[in-house]
């Protein structure tokens, strides 16, 4: 009932100057992209409503907005008795989704083209893929994942960038695609940038290796 972003705010925002505003965005609460019947994306139609409502309203004001997506989610272990191909890391009661699938890649892929297929007024998204979250089987010190167990975390970052930015230009080509460095290692940042799609904008944390 609540919203972030009433009008006398985005008025204020339009005044100062701001042209966009971003919101986190969990995608299987969006969009079912892990399955039409998976009971986690209950309620997805009505958020995705509400998503596209908030676009038109910014969009009225001459503000974007963006969302900040971390993905692929942790799941917890009953998830993946519907879905054991997908299960990768282990950490406490949840798993990271293993991105080593080929076909969890292609789900989030298909997953982000089908959400800015639906919000054409999104303005993009931007990606964390080394955060609090356990979002893939490297996100964590602790990789129990066999399947991962001989993989760089630069090709992990990459190959989830790729996806998100591949899924929303083949539905929205003019939406702004951003992937933020946080949590990094500046060893092999170089490595993840030159693996990045041409369509992909990197955003720098500053005090990175300072």
């Amino acid at each position: 009932a609540l919203s972030p972003y009433p009008d006398g705010l985005l008025s204020d925002y339009a005044a100062g100057g701001v042209n966009a505003v971003w919101l986190q965005g969990t995608l299987y609460t969006l969009v079912p992209w892990l399955g039409e019947n998976e009971p986690y994306s209950d309620g997805w139609r009505r958020r995705q409503e509400n998503l596209r409502g908030l676009c038109r309203r910014a969009g009225q004001y001459g503000i974007k907005v963006f969302l900040y997506l971390n993905e692929p989610r942790n799941m917890p272990h009953d998830f993946f008795a519907r879905h054991p191909e997908w299960q990768g890391s282990r950490f406490a009661r949840m798993s990271a989704m293993c991105t080593n699938n080929r076909s969890l890649l292609r789900a989030l892929e298909n997953g982000v083209e089908r959400l800015f297929g639906a919000v054409p007024e999104l303005g993009g998204a931007f990606s964390i893929t080394m955060s609090e979250n356990l979002s893939h089987c490297l996100s964590k010190f602790e990789n129990n994942c066999p399947h991962c167990a001989g993989r760089s975390a630069a090709d992990v970052i990459a190959e989830i960038n790729s996806a998100i930015e591949t899924g929303m230009h083949r539905a929205a080509p003019n939406a702004r695609f951003i992937a933020w460095n946080w949590g990094w290692n500046p060893a092999w940042t170089s490595r993840v940038i030159e693996s990045l799609p041409a369509g992909a904008t990197v955003m720098a944390t500053s005090e990175t290796a300072l």
